[in-house]
């Protein structure tokens, strides 16, 4: 069903490039990751010790969605002083009480929110969502506006206006960046997945990692997907699902069976097992997909 072409791919508007160097451990040491500030969350599974090595040194913001602050703690171990969130956001019903207590002697806020009918990822995402608008009213000179601006419901205000004064560390995040996204529960990555959906016109990309996966959600368009050295040295398998529903139209260069103009949805033709062919990816297609790949073994071996 998959056919491997080398028919041109249709025009289309300038393309959105992806970058996922960092993942492979192959970016240029001392360049920026992005070339605009990101938010990094830790979600409750296994981390990856290569790209959060790398991802904290350059995050603007570190955010802990609820246990994901005990995965970061036994992670750390000896050297958990110096892997200290500047938040840890959630219900607080699966976090270790004395992992809160350490993080808040080393002066974390503590970002208490309870809505049982949001998700622990949601809260951060909603908590990055309200303070950046803080930062962009205090740019502007628009102080009378910043309580406003960082309610999101009657339970929440205190909690994040306690995060108000690093608001200004929020300022112009367009990109986040979750680690430990894959290999718990399914109905929590679904959860995850949901979350990213719901929050994708807030964020130019959410980037999702963890047990030797990555994805991405895009948006209806044409982009390019870049890799580095790392992503070459095998096949790497890969996909595009259409998790938002029905995509009429879907065309790609740089993978080992490429789509030329087909429409992929559930119960009919998805693009699963497919493989890396080239470093650089095209994909044009008329509504979101998620691209998945799998990372290379030089991040998949310290989990």
């Amino acid at each position: 069903m998959m056919q491997k072409t080398e028919q041109p791919m249709k025009a289309a508007a300038p393309a959105q490039r992806h970058d996922f160097a960092f993942l492979s451990g192959s970016r240029q040491k001392g360049t920026p990751i992005f070339d605009h500030p990101f938010a990094l969350v830790v979600l409750n599974y296994k981390i990856d010790s290569d790209p959060i090595d790398t991802l904290w040194n350059h995050a603007a913001v570190r955010i802990c969605a609820d246990a994901g602050a005990s995965r970061l703690y036994d992670w750390a171990s000896a050297a958990k002083h110096k892997y200290v969130p500047d938040v840890v956001s959630g219900d607080f019903d699966s976090v270790r009480p004395e992992v809160l207590n350490f993080f808040k002697s080393q002066g974390t806020t503590l970002a208490k929110l309870m809505d049982d009918n949001t998700t622990d990822m949601e809260k951060c995402l909603e908590l990055v969502v309200s303070c950046r608008a803080a930062a962009a009213a205090a740019a502007s000179s628009a102080a009378s506006t910043t309580n406003t601006a960082l309610v999101s419901g009657d339970t929440t205000t205190s909690t994040i206006a306690a995060e108000s004064k690093r608001a200004p560390q929020y300022a112009g995040i367009r990109t986040i960046v979750c680690c430990g996204a894959f290999g718990g529960r399914l109905d929590q990555v679904m959860g995850i997945l949901n979350a990213v959906h719901k929050y994708s016109t807030h964020f130019d990309r959410i980037i999702l990692f963890g047990d030797g996966n990555a994805a991405e959600r895009i948006s209806a368009g044409s982009h390019v997907l870049h890799f580095g050295g790392s992503f070459s040295s095998s096949p790497l398998h890969c996909g595009l699902i259409p998790i938002d529903g029905p995509c009429r139209d879907v065309s790609t260069r740089g993978l080992r069976w490429n789509l030329t103009n087909q429409s992929m949805r559930f119960g009919g033709l998805i693009s699963v097992c497919n493989l890396l062919a080239e470093r650089e990816v095209a994909v044009v297609c008329s509504e979101p997909l998620l691209w998945t790949m799998e990372l290379p073994e030089h991040d998949r071996s310290k989990k």
